[in-house]
């Protein structure tokens, strides 16, 4: 398989399990793993597990919501990272990529837009679909990459919300959230169709969908098969709790001004997609079975439409950009243009889905995340990833290396790709380096770090830690008073010294035979000292 060939080039030396480690892994873990997976009947048995390494957070400085790393997107040997959010309204947003060859983060533009969420490329060109403008609500935005810097092309009317890009027939396609206003007082929103022919600069609607008094349509996603162009449109409305059926009232989230965002299902009947032949719109039915709320992220591959759907009713569109509630289920399905067959993945989430070198990448979360890693639609490999790396929103494969990042600002890449056998839980498999930063006062977690407390109150406190090598583990802090570390038991032998180092300093030395935490505290000098606790289940 391609992918093996060139993770095994790119990545570091496959990890050699000794016997003992292998087996305490191995010993009693299946029924914990099944009692964790949503579903214990769709249980994973994962091929390989892919250790992780923080490349860093690269807008540390901003507030908590600015972090959130919506995308990972591969270009000319960088790794343009998509960050903010436009609920919490975080921009403008930087567009940053992380240089590959030099190992650094650049800032190299600035957008007038709440986040930037997806990048895409149009005829070899690199352009970003402007999620949230900060302006007004006259026009939307687009932004292009040329060989002098970057242009921004202010010209979608009405458009509050370009969702995506794409190129059909030689045109420029957006599809959009966009408003319109009737009368005085009255508005809509309509998912919008528009074409350009002219690479941004005019526009012509190609299609609006209907729109009411309480729903919002997007248009959520845009895909050229079989030479038709494949619209999926999701609606949410506005609805008070009390209006909410009881028993979904539980998994709401916190309202939005005053209304529960929720998702619609079914809202053009049985009917899944739209479709447009070049001259005329129909509607398909391509996904077998109703309460369809949602379709994400599909993707062609192979002659196939690769198409994840979240069916449910009274799902919290808000809430659900990181988790789905109980009543929702996630399936994933293949359209080949004529009917559709249902994968025997069922995750919980599908984060993000890719195909690179004729292989499709689906991230997904179930219990932990994993990566399905598809040649061959009828062969699935699961790679596992580390339990804790917080909560994934992108991912990007390049070079043989992966890069993930999450809610929190991390981006982490593959260093090691290591076969194992069976279903299992890794004991505290964490990444080997973190970055985390603190902000307000309260207990924040960050790989296996805990931060307790600030130096001053009023400014950020960051961390770094890792694994230098055997046994050794080093911190690196700013503005931190007080942390804790939970041993990575994964890579450590704790038959053997443990040395933890903090700012250089060796803090601790000694064997800590029942695992445990290292509490770390500075005191009046500015001296950190070292306090073990002993885990008391391995007593």
């Amino acid at each position: 398989m391609e992918v093996h060939s060139n993770l095994g080039k790119k990545l570091a030396g496959k990890r050699k399990f000794s016997g003992w480690l292998f087996a305490s892994i191995m010993i009693g873990t299946h029924w914990l793993l099944c009692t964790m997976l949503h579903g214990a009947s769709a249980a994973i048995s994962p091929n390989y597990l892919l250790e992780l390494s923080s490349i860093g957070i690269p807008v540390y400085g901003q507030v908590e919501a600015a972090r959130r790393i919506n995308d990972l997107f591969a270009h000319n040997n960088c790794l343009y990272i998509g960050t903010g959010d436009a609920v919490t309204n975080t921009g403008p947003t930087d567009i940053i990529y992380y240089d590959l060859a030099k190992e650094e983060f650049v800032n190299e533009f600035q957008v007038d837009e709440e986040a930037i969420y997806r990048f895409e490329i149009i005829n070899g060109q690199l352009m970003i679909p402007g999620t949230d403008a900060t302006e007004d609500w006259s026009f939307g935005n687009i932004y292009m990459q040329t060989d002098t810097g970057w242009i921004k092309y202010r010209t979608l009317p009405r458009a509050l919300h370009v969702m995506n890009l794409i190129q059909y027939q030689d045109q420029l396609c957006a599809g959009t959230v966009t408003e319109a206003a009737i009368g005085e007082s009255m508005q809509s929103y309509h998912g919008a169709i528009y074409t350009s022919s002219d690479t941004g600069n005019n526009w012509e609607l190609l299609y609006l969908t209907p729109s009411d008094g309480n729903n919002v349509f997007h248009i959520d996603a845009l895909v050229k098969f079989n030479n038709h162009l494949y619209a999926f449109v999701y609606a949410h409305c506005g609805l008070k709790e009390s209006s909410i059926p009881e028993e979904y009232r539980a998994y709401l989230g916190e309202p939005y001004e005053d209304h529960c965002q929720i998702i619609n299902h079914d809202i053009f009947g049985m009917n899944d997609a739209l479709l447009f032949d070049g001259e005329s719109w129909s509607y398909k039915d391509i996904v077998p079975g109703n309460e369809v709320a949602r379709v994400i992220r599909p993707i062609v591959f192979q002659s196939n439409l690769v198409l994840p759907v979240i069916r449910g009713k009274y799902i919290d569109y808000l809430k659900s950009r990181e988790s789905l509630p109980a009543q929702a289920r996630t399936e994933i399905f293949i359209f080949d243009g004529e009917k559709s067959k249902k994968m025997k993945i069922t995750p919980e989430m599908v984060i993000s889905t890719q195909v690179k070198n004729d292989t499709l990448f689906i991230l997904f979360k179930q219990g932990f995340y994993y990566l399905a890693v598809i040649n061959d639609l009828k062969k699935i490999e699961y790679y596992q990833l580390p339990s804790k790396i917080g909560t994934l929103r992108s991912f990007e494969y390049i070079n043989g290396v992966f890069y993930f990042g999450n809610v929190e600002g991390n981006i982490y890449k593959s260093i090691s790709l290591t076969p194992i056998k069976g279903i299992q839980q890794q004991p505290e498999c964490a990444p080997k380096k973190c970055h985390g930063i603190m902000s307000r006062d309260a207990i924040t977690e960050s790989g296996w770090v805990w931060m307790y407390e600030r130096i001053n109150p009023d400014s950020l406190a960051k961390i770094t830690t890792e694994i230098l090598g055997s046994n050794v583990l080093r911190a690196s802090t700013s503005n931190l008073k007080q942390f804790k570390i939970f041993l990575p038991e994964y890579y450590l032998d704790l038959n053997r010294h443990v040395i933890l180092l903090i700012d250089h300093d060796i803090i601790f030395d000694g064997i800590l035979k029942n695992g445990g935490a290292i509490m770390c505290r500075k005191n009046e000098t500015g001296k950190w000292n070292a306090e073990i606790e002993t885990n008391p289940d391995n007593q």
